[in-house]
């Protein structure tokens, strides 16, 4: 099964992914689209020089250059039927979505739907380790907020993505590009609208997921549970 969790910066799409791999590693495999961009960034290869230059604009990256790399990234566990691939920020474009669609023959789309106060708010809080690499977000982290890495003790970074221009500018076209792919899927119940504002919680919006999965028939004898009181997600494979 694959699923694809979109939304524009600071919706919270990373958090999503991030708790159900950690959580169930068993059942879940990630490929995030943003790890790739910066892995290539890191190596300093011809695609990252590329990326770089659209980050700092607050353009999206080079549809075609990134097509290959989640390709290849993908054909490492398509074999694998036991694992629910999420697809973290993918298809940021109706070109990506075609792709998604007709190549890596995806079963659901979640968009996570968040104005641009409070994704403005979650992302320029966002800091990066200048020494061991480490992400945080000053939200969260106390320590963040003194300008230091909770790991390591060095000092962080506002990240490239995170200054409020190319902030304003990614989000706008996010939302411009969000619409041609959402006419694209138009009649196909494969599309899900999640609201994930300020007021709703990591652990609202998993109960969602899962309320949502018992209401419909997943291929592979997949089926998704009603949290319990603590509100931990029950997996079952029949």
């Amino acid at each position: 099964m694959v699923i694809s969790i979109v939304g524009s910066t600071g919706s919270g799409k990373g958090l999503i992914c991030d708790y159900l791999t950690k959580k169930y590693p068993a059942t879940f495999e990630q490929i995030n689209v943003g790890n790739i961009v910066k892995s290539e960034i890191k190596n300093d290869t011809e695609a990252g020089m590329s990326f770089m230059k659209s980050f700092r604009k607050g353009e999206m990256v080079d549809n075609d250059i990134l097509t290959d790399l989640i390709i290849e990234k993908f054909n490492t566990y398509k074999y694998d039927e036991k694992k629910i691939i999420l697809f973290n920020g993918y298809p940021c474009c109706v070109q990506q979505a075609e792709l998604l669609d007709s190549t890596l023959h995806f079963d659901y789309l979640f968009y996570l739907k968040a104005n641009y106060f409070v994704t403005r708010l979650r992302a320029n809080g966002r800091r990066k380790c200048m020494a061991c690499g480490r992400t945080t977000n000053t939200t969260f982290d106390k320590t963040a907020r003194t300008g230091v890495c909770s790991y390591c003790g060095a000092v962080l970074a506002v990240r490239v993505d995170g200054h409020p221009e190319a902030l304003k500018n990614k989000h706008r076209e996010f939302k411009r590009n969000m619409k041609h792919i959402l006419n694209y899927f138009e009649g196909r119940k494969c599309i899900v609208h999640a609201n994930f504002d300020q007021k709703t919680t990591l652990h609202q919006f998993l109960i969602k997921l899962q309320n949502y999965f018992a209401t419909v028939k997943v291929e592979k004898n997949i089926d998704f549970v009603k949290a319990e009181s603590t509100h931990r997600i029950v997996y079952h494979k029949n």
